[in-house]
Parts: structure tokens; sequence; C-alpha cells
């Protein structure tokens, strides 16, 4: 049609097959890469749908809920009963952030759906995981806001769209989060 093609089409494409190709290598062409490349697909979606228009789709996170706690009910990894309460634990939480959030400063901090990414993320991760995810995610956000705000391209008060932040943190505790959580326990105290 001689329209011009975004650059985020290929950067959307070729980002998701990189990710598929680092959940071949990972985990193999197991069931475990076929769910890791599932979670890693919507982790992709729900990033560029928030960059552009702050919202996450329910149809990413509510469809995807059940297919995490599907997977963990079939492969035993994490366990149903810890995916399960990851799911509610990880709503949860980010739900009394929300809440607690706008009686703090009096405005919204957090989005709805970013309360039910994490349950999606809970079914999908378990609960050390998702822990681990929140912390990535939180220090991935504290970095880019700082750095934001001190070349000018935000000020105090600015809100950064959090989804991708906890797709990052995801992501890596998918790839990395026993050998994460291995060096986290063996650290000198």
């Amino acid at each position: 049609c001689g329209a011009a093609i975004s650059w985020r089409y290929p950067l959307v494409e070729v980002l998701t097959g990189g990710l598929f190709i680092a959940a071949l290598l990972a985990f193999g062409p197991t069931p475990h890469g076929l769910v890791a490349a599932v979670l890693l697909a919507a982790l992709v979606v729900v990033t560029f749908i928030d960059l552009e228009h702050q919202v996450i789709p329910d149809e990413v996170t509510l469809g995807g809920l059940p297919v995490g706690l599907l997977a963990s009910v079939l492969l035993g990894r994490p366990p149903f009963p810890e995916a399960l309460l990851a799911a509610l634990g990880g709503a949860g939480a980010l739900y009394l952030l929300a809440v607690y959030g706008e009686l703090v400063f009096r405005r919204e901090v957090l989005g709805g759906g970013d309360v039910k990414l994490a349950a999606m993320l809970g079914a999908f991760l378990g609960g050390r995981h998702l822990l681990l995810a929140f912390f990535l995610a939180c220090l991935a956000g504290g970095i880019v806001g700082g750095l934001l705000l001190a070349t000018g391209r935000a000020e105090r008060g600015t809100l950064l769209a959090f989804g991708p932040f906890l797709a990052f943190g995801a992501a890596a505790a998918l790839f990395f989060g026993e050998p994460l959580w291995a060096w986290y326990w063996e650290w000198p105290r």
C-alpha cells in the first residue's frame, strides 16, 4: 500500500524471535520451554502496549493467568499450590500498594493492569521468582526514573508505565532466577 512501516513492528518481531530462541536454548524443546515462550510473548505484548498507552490489556493478563496455572498443574513447575498462592499474593501486594499509594500521593500510582499482571506472573513463576521479579522491576524502574530525572526528560511526579519493568523482572527471573537466588544465599553476611 506504500505506507511506511513503524520501527516498532520489526523490533517486536526480532525481540520476540530472540526471546523464543533464548527459551529454546535455556529450556530445550520441552513443555517448559513452550510455557516460557508463551510467557515471554505475553511480556513483549504487555511492554509495548503499556509503553504506548499506559494500559495492560486484560486479554493478556486474565487470559494468561489460567494458562500459567494450568501449566503448573501439568508440569509441576512451579507446584500448583505455590503458583496459586503467588498469583493471589502478587496481585494482593500490588493492589495494596496501589490503594495506599493513592492515599499517600492523592493520585493513582499503580494501575489495575499491573495488579492483574502480577497475578499472571505469580502463576507462571511461583513465589520466589515473583519476589525476585518485583525486586528487579523496582530496581530497573528506579534506575530509569533516576536517569530520566537527572537528564531532565522527566520531572518529579511523572508517571512511568510499570508493566515494562515487571516484564523485565519476570524475564530475568525466568532465565536467571535460580543462579540469582543461589548467589544471594551465598553472599557473606
